[in-house]
């Protein structure tokens, strides 16, 4: 739980998702509206992203806590029934692998 984004990937997959045409939402919960406009320049920062669901695909980039104490099922409550889970941390593999299949709808990569 690092509050500085200096080093963190968001920004490149950030913009490499947005020369793809893909509108990017972003949460982070340690950082503040205009820390992340600093930082990520124009973006769509949800300080409530349950209230902005759902998504066709979620990325976690980091592995905050605030992340990792979701609930499956609060998980489930943010995806579209066709989903891609990118999860760089691997913080809901176990959970992931266990509903991933053809018939789930759910794509799941993690490193």
């Amino acid at each position: 739980d690092v509050k500085d984004p200096r080093n963190s990937k968001s920004v490149e997959v950030i913009e490499t998702l947005r020369k793809y045409g893909v509108e990017v939402f972003a949460h982070d919960p340690l950082l503040t509206m205009e820390e992340v406009e600093q930082e990520f320049g124009d973006v769509n920062f949800v300080t409530n992203f349950k209230g902005s669901a759902p998504f066709d695909g979620i990325i976690f980039v980091v592995a905050h806590r605030a992340f990792a104490s979701l609930a499956w099922s609060d998980l489930q409550a943010l995806m579209t029934p066709s989903v891609v889970l990118v999860d760089v941390k691997g913080v809901y593999a176990q959970e992931a692998h266990k509903k991933a299949s053809s018939e789930s709808g759910l794509v799941y990569w993690s490193l």
